[in-house]
């Protein structure tokens, strides 16, 4: 993500916009989280990343909504 911080959002693919939003959220930990399709736009690695970090939260005590289509 390092690469991304001169990059404004509009110019972000989809996938690196749900990066940068994740990161945002692992600075302000919130006791709940709503997700919103929150693989869409990711690779194969991205989502298993994105999926251990989850499992990381829930285990900490984070509520996880994810909803999906």
């Amino acid at each position: 993500l390092a690469g991304l911080a001169g990059a404004y959002p509009r110019d972000l693919s989809v996938g690196e916009q749900q990066r940068v939003t994740l990161a945002a959220v692992t600075v302000t930990r919130p006791g709940a989280l709503l997700l919103d399709e929150p693989t869409r736009g990711l690779d194969y690695g991205a989502k298993r990343g994105l999926e251990q970090l989850l499992v990381e939260w829930r285990d900490d005590g984070m509520a996880i909504l994810v909803v999906t289509h």
